[in-house]
């Protein structure tokens, strides 16, 4: 029973990986193309968490429509980042991805009715999910980038948008007026996990880095063992016409013409 279990999982991730990534013979044995073909099924591991937030927000959407607005988004967005992905787009993918997931957030913000509440303040710390995802599916000099402009999506929607009464009262008392303490916290954990997915990524390509060296080094110790086995022929084949022409010298020497 756990082996026909086992057997119908592996089927259904072989045919998802069929669906959603390119096809692997089309990268090469190097290590960076087979660095391409690992982010390219990270991605297609991460595609489905998509039905997550869909499956939890479509109950809320059915009395707030304006919740179908991001969740459309949301998923319009990411199966067009599964095609950059088929056709072996990893970087595009990865990026449509971040961006759809981006897109959704600040879709879910900026339709929120009566303005932003004491319980929108928490959806501003979901903007780590695209920065650890591009530290997962993305090069490591996008992760700057990325930090900050979630930095100013989070300024600007918090300074744009109207707040709801109760956390302009909540600015009032607790805050002592100063509306900045509200996204501190959102700003420091995106700075804390752009470094952190930064530090990921960097050890990552140090290690990809070692390994591309010792498969150089071993290509190299290759080639040189096939050319001492070279050099060795060539010094019997020497060794032989020497050991020939001593040996019809000395019968001439003899006599024996």
């Amino acid at each position: 029973m756990q082996q026909e279990q086992a057997n119908i999982w592996q089927t259904t991730v072989q045919i998802w990986l069929r669906l959603t990534s390119p096809d692997p013979y089309i990268f090469g044995p190097g290590i960076e193309d087979q660095e391409r073909r690992r982010r390219s099924r990270l991605l297609s591991a991460l595609f489905p968490l998509v039905l997550v937030p869909v499956i939890l927000a479509a109950p809320t959407a059915i009395p707030v429509p304006t919740y179908w607005i991001p969740i459309i988004s949301l998923i319009v967005l990411s199966l067009i980042a599964v095609v950059f992905n088929r056709r072996a787009n990893i970087t595009a993918s990865g990026i449509f991805f971040i961006f759809a997931i981006d897109a959704t957030l600040t879709i879910l913000l900026a339709t929120t009715p009566h303005g932003i509440r004491n319980s929108n303040i928490p959806d501003f710390d979901l903007f780590i999910i695209p920065t650890l995802i591009g530290g997962v599916v993305l090069s490591r000099r996008f992760l700057p980038f990325l930090a900050t402009l979630h930095i100013f999506i989070i300024i600007i929607l918090f300074a744009a948008l109207p707040h709801d009464p109760l956390l302009q009262q909540e600015i009032q008392v607790n805050q002592k007026g100063f509306a900045y303490s509200e996204i501190s916290d959102a700003l420091i954990i995106q700075i804390v996990s752009a470094i952190i997915a930064w530090l990921s990524a960097w050890s990552v390509d140090r290690a990809l880095s070692r390994a591309n060296k010792a498969e150089d080094l071993a290509e190299a110790r290759k080639r040189l063992g096939e050319q001492a086995h070279h050099i060795v022929e060539q010094k019997e084949r020497i060794d032989y016409g020497i050991t020939v022409l001593k040996d019809a010298h000395a019968r001439v020497a003899n006599g024996e013409y």
